[in-house]
């Protein structure tokens, strides 16, 4: 079985007791990414139609497909398809067509492994040329990077355990940087999680902010009663939030605040 995610690059969860401008449990961001040789931009379907029963696909440009491949057709309105290139090209020469039946193949390694994705009763859904194909490369990858136990950690999908990055992490928050007025801009940075296809669209980006904390508890409070991780704005890209309340305890330590902006 594969446990479900959502196909977007980036999903954040916001942690207990957050939301706009008060920072309380650290989120959760779950980040998907591809390996492929290119850019992951959609190709699009080179043939009128493809069939329910189809094992193959057709594309306009084949450039930067390779055997094993994990790829996903998508058309607007219809179940999209998880399946791997098992011949480029297949015995039939033509080289826009990649065939996607159960079978082996040859990894980067020279070793025959199995595909692990393909259907036996073939594509399942009719495609036309709207369609689209999207390459995530052999080892497309889901990751989920949280705070626990004041360390950042990260966990692919799949594993038992997270792995540790840093020590001395206390919070994690992160929004959306959604363009609002389709022109390629971010006009605005909120939690917002997106509800359908255009709003996820529209993110372009995604803004992190970490937040270290000294090992040292200081005799008297060093740190104010809360934190600004980031700047409230007016101007475009509009933003508030979030703060960081702390305890009484919690201001005998020293913090630091560490910002990105991760453009998609």
């Amino acid at each position: 079985a594969i446990t479900p995610w959502t196909l977007a690059p980036v999903v954040i969860t916001q942690g207990a007791g957050g939301g706009l401008n008060i920072a309380g449990a650290p989120d959760t961001i779950t980040v998907v990414y591809g390996s492929g040789d290119q850019l992951p931009a959609p190709i699009s379907l080179g043939v009128n139609s493809l069939g329910v029963a189809d094992d193959f696909f057709k594309i306009f440009n084949p450039f930067g497909f390779n055997t094993g491949d994990v790829v996903v057709i998508a058309e607007a309105g219809k179940p999209c398809t998880l399946a791997q290139v098992n011949q480029v090209p297949p015995a039939t020469g033509d080289s826009t067509r990649f065939n996607v039946q159960p079978g082996q193949y040859v990894n980067a390694a020279g070793a025959t492994v199995d595909t692990r994705y393909n259907n036996p009763g073939g594509l399942g859904t009719a495609y036309t040329t709207n369609g689209k194909v999207l390459n995530l490369g052999q080892g497309p990858t889901i990751k989920t990077f949280s705070v626990q136990n004041s360390q950042l950690v990260s966990q692919a999908l799949g594993t038992a355990t997270a792995t540790p990055l840093y020590d001395g992490i206390v919070q994690l928050q992160a929004q959306y940087g959604r363009d609002t007025g389709n022109d390629g801009v971010v006009d605005v940075f909120d939690e917002t999680v997106p509800s359908s296809t255009a709003e996820w669209a529209s993110v372009l980006a995604v803004r992190i902010a970490l937040v270290a904390r000294s090992s040292l508890y200081e005799k008297d409070e060093v740190s104010p009663a809360s934190i600004r991780l980031w700047e409230d704005s007016g101007a475009a890209p509009t933003t508030a939030g979030p703060v960081w309340t702390l305890t009484a305890d919690e201001r005998h330590y020293r913090y630091k605040v560490f910002q990105t902006v991760i453009p998609l």
